[in-house]
C-alpha cells in the first residue's frame, strides 16, 4: 500500500501543520466552539485521528511554553518535542503517585480504652480491707 518512506512524509507534514498557528487556533477553536476541523464528524480515518492526537501534542507543548514550563528551544528538533512530553508523562506519573499518597487517608487502628479512674474516685474510696485470718 505505502512505503515507509511515503508514511514518515506524511506523518512529518501532519505534524508540520499541526504545530502551525493556523491549525493550533483551529484547534482551540474546536475545543471551546466545536467548530468542524473535517467535513466528517463521525468515523474518523486514521489519518485524521492521528492529525487530531498531534494537534493535542502541539497544543501541550505551547501551553509549556507559555508557562515557561519549558524553553521553545524544544521546538528545534521532533526529538526535543518527543523527549519532552515523554518527560512530561514520566514525571507527571510520579507527581500523581506521590500526591495519591499524601491524600490517602491513614488507616484506622483499633482503639483500646485504658480502665481509667478519675482522681475523685481515689480520693473518696475506702481502702480495701485485708481478709482476716483465722
Amino acid at each position: 500500500m505505502y512505503s515507509a518512506r511515503n508514511l514518515t512524509l506524511v506523518y512529518g507534514a501532519m505534524r508540520k501543520l499541526a504545530k502551525s498557528n493556523k491549525y493550533q487556533t483551529l484547534y482551540n477553536q474546536y475545543k471551546e466552539t466545536g467548530i468542524r476541523i473535517f467535513e466528517n464528524q463521525a468515523n474518523l480515518n486514521d489519518y485524521q485521528i492521528t492529525f487530531i492526537q498531534y494537534l493535542a501534542f502541539y497544543n501541550n507543548l505551547y501551553t509549556d511554553v507559555y508557562m515557561d514550563e519549558v524553553s521553545d528551544i524544544v521546538f528545534e528538533d521532533e526529538i526535543y518535542e518527543d523527549s519532552y512530553i515523554y518527560y512530561k508523562q514520566k514525571t507527571g506519573k510520579k507527581k500523581r503517585r506521590e500526591r495519591d499518597k499524601q491524600l490517602k487517608a491513614p488507616s484506622r487502628k483499633p482503639v483500646t480504652k485504658k480502665a481509667t479512674t478519675s482522681s475523685t474516685h481515689i480520693v473518696f474510696s475506702r481502702p480495701k480491707l485485708k481478709p482476716r485470718s483465722k
